[in-house]
């Protein structure tokens, strides 16, 4: 199939036309319902309410300027640019290896807000959704499926962007590079594959996850998998050299104490089993539930890619709040591949049915 001339008739650029915005039109929302819309103000004289507790206000007024505003602030990145090397037993720590990509960002909102100050908010719908749309795109083109689960792609996104997701751009930006690591795996092409993976690791440390990706399709060159291996980790430290001697502690990245703020699995323990229940089911069982029914009706069983989604699972369960719903978006690229393989049987079956006749 000529992917090409496929993609520019005039069906399918009403279709992907459609789709784009569709993504943009649930990113919108997910940007409104993101936004904080109270605000502290102080209890004047001469009110008639008479109280000791804080009183808060809705930020009806200039919704984008607002978030605008907020986009842009060095509040956001606060964690990020103290570049100063201590543990503290936070999971913010660890957010002070995710600064280049956080510092390019900023610096683009910035930029569009000097040309107008609801750029911004313009900018990182665009932005994002258009980095969903590619991710889709590129695995229709790369793995093969249905139709069918293009629109389980859009339903597994609109669902997790339904939540409150703090961290959502990290996400986002991981969505799209193990997308590019798959399909440059698939294609052999190592250039792309190792400029992805740098890329990847400098966004947020499960970076490092997407360079198993080319052992799903090339585990005979075991050479350049340590190459790349080699060179993120390279990257890795001297992008971070300042703080190196934090990056060799594990409770930076993986803090054993409670999270305030956070669902950690203690609070499930003391949850009710009906609270308890929806939030594994969401979390855990039912997106890699789907990657393991998939494996385990698939005739075509690769253990290189079932063993990634494996350590996804083991990084989620020790690294995360048990509740972190934009995590879950990482498993997308992944679960397509595995509905790749699945399909790959289907078509033998097919192809094979004739000749048993």
């Amino acid at each position: 199939m000529n992917f090409k001339s496929d993609l520019f008739s005039k069906k399918n650029l009403i279709i992907n036309l459609l789709t784009f915005l569709f993504i943009v039109f649930v990113f919108i929302n997910f940007m409104h319902n993101n936004y904080e819309r109270y605000e502290k103000v102080e209890n004047l004289d001469g009110t008639n309410i008479i109280s000791n507790e804080p009183l808060f206000k809705l930020k009806t007024d200039n919704l984008k300027n607002n978030i605008s505003e907020r986009l842009i602030s060095i509040e956001r990145y606060k964690y990020i640019f103290n570049r100063n090397c201590k543990v503290t037993g936070n999971m913010h720590d660890r957010h002070k290896v995710r600064w280049v990509r956080a510092i390019i960002h900023q610096e683009l909102l910035r930029i569009t807000y000097k040309i107008n100050n609801i750029a911004p908010y313009y900018t990182e719908i665009t932005l994002h959704s258009l980095l969903i749309f590619v991710s889709l795109l590129l695995l229709r083109k790369f793995f093969f499926v249905e139709d069918k689960y293009s629109v389980f792609y859009l339903l597994f996104f609109t669902y997790i962007f339904q939540q409150y997701l703090p961290e959502y751009t990290y996400s986002v930006f991981d969505l799209i590079f193990i997308t590019l690591a798959l399909c440059s795996s698939k294609t052999k092409n190592f250039a792309v594959f190792l400029a992805t993976c740098c890329l990847a690791v400098l966004n947020r440390e499960t970076g490092f996850l997407t360079i198993f990706s080319w052992l799903i399709f090339n585990n005979e060159d075991l050479k350049r998998f340590i190459a790349v291996a080699f060179s993120t980790v390279g990257v890795f430290l001297l992008a971070n050299y300042d703080i190196v001697s934090c990056i060799f502690q594990p409770k930076f990245f993986v803090p054993m104490e409670y999270q305030h703020g956070q669902v950690n699995f203690t609070d499930l323990m003391n949850a009710g089993i009906v609270s308890a229940t929806k939030a594994l089911l969401i979390n855990y069982i039912i997106p890699f539930g789907i990657g393991f029914y998939f494996y385990y009706k698939s005739k075509i069983k690769n253990k290189y890619l079932i063993s990634i989604f494996l350590l996804y699972l083991f990084t989620f369960l020790i690294a995360t709040p048990a509740h972190k719903m934009e995590l879950r978006i990482l498993l997308l690229p992944y679960l397509w591949v595995f509905v790749f393989f699945h399909g790959k049987k289907n078509t033998q079956q097919k192809t094979l049915k004739p000749h048993a006749l």
